[in-house]
Parts: structure tokens; sequence; C-alpha cells
């Protein structure tokens, strides 16, 4: 019987750890019920300073979430983006998104068709968010989206 205790307790210990566990920073309207709000990872792309026409400051440590009302939004990023050997830095981008209620998005920033912009992936609030992005995320993968203002702002390095 107590062997059986402690083998439910570690599936319960196990379970939890597979429910995201990220930490909300920074959120907009406290007043929001959660119902009304999406979340948006800014993991290690830079910080938002724009929402909506309105000046912000969300930088978060990497694992840390935003929390918005759901709907279309307008954000204003500063990036600063390293991947592998390429480093990627812009000031004052913007880009344009239907945040759907009770969803986290992941961002990585990405060029099609020469276009430069986020590809998305969506994930529900009681569903983890991947340390990395691989193949077993592709069922989490909405779309690109380029950034409304790019104009060759976006610096390699």
């Amino acid at each position: 019987m107590k062997n059986k205790l402690y083998f439910v307790i570690f599936i319960i210990i196990l379970l939890s750890a597979c429910v995201s566990s990220a930490n909300v920073s920074k959120i907009f309207d406290e007043s929001l019920p959660i119902e009304k709000t999406s979340r948006l990872s800014t993991r290690h792309i830079g910080n938002v300073v724009g929402y909506n026409g309105i000046k912000v400051d969300w930088e978060t440590n990497g694992y840390d979430m935003i929390q918005i009302p759901a709907g279309d939004t307008l954000l204003e990023w500063n990036l600063n983006v390293r991947t592998a050997n390429v480093r990627f830095v812009g000031n004052g981008i913007k880009f344009r998104y239907n945040f759907q209620p009770q969803k986290q998005y992941l961002f990585l920033v990405s060029v099609k068709n020469k276009e430069w912009g986020f590809n998305i992936w969506g994930y529900d609030y009681n569903e983890k968010i991947p340390s990395l992005i691989t193949d077993s995320a592709k069922n989490n993968f909405i779309e690109f989206i380029p950034f409304l203002n790019f104009d060759n702002k976006l610096i390699l390095n």
C-alpha cells in the first residue's frame, strides 16, 4: 500500500512538471479575467517597447511571460537575437497579430520569401512550451507573420 502511494505521488509530480510553469512577469491589465488574456514569451529575442501605440518596457528574463488582452494587437519590439553565428538587432520593429484567448505564444525571428518576421508557435495555458523548438513542436506551429516596418532595420552581425 505504501509503495502504491509513493508511486501515485511520483506520477503526480511527473505530470505537474509537464504543465507550463512559466512565470508571468508582466500583466498589462490585472482587472481582465484570465479567460480573456494571451501570454507572450519573449524568450531571448529582445523586449517589447510598444503595445497598441502605448510605450512600454516589457523585458523578461527569457522564460517569463507577458500577459496581455487577447485580440488584434500591434507590438513594437527591440530585437536582439543570436542564432548560431548570426545576430539580429533591430529597434522599433512593428508586428501585428490577433492573439487568441488562453493561448501562450513563442516567437522566433525568421525570413520567408525575402521578408523578415516571426515564426509563431501557440500553446494552451496548461501546456508547457518546450525549451527547444524541434520536430515535436510542429503541431504547435501556427504561421509566419512578416514585420510591418522592416525597411532593412534588422542588422545581421
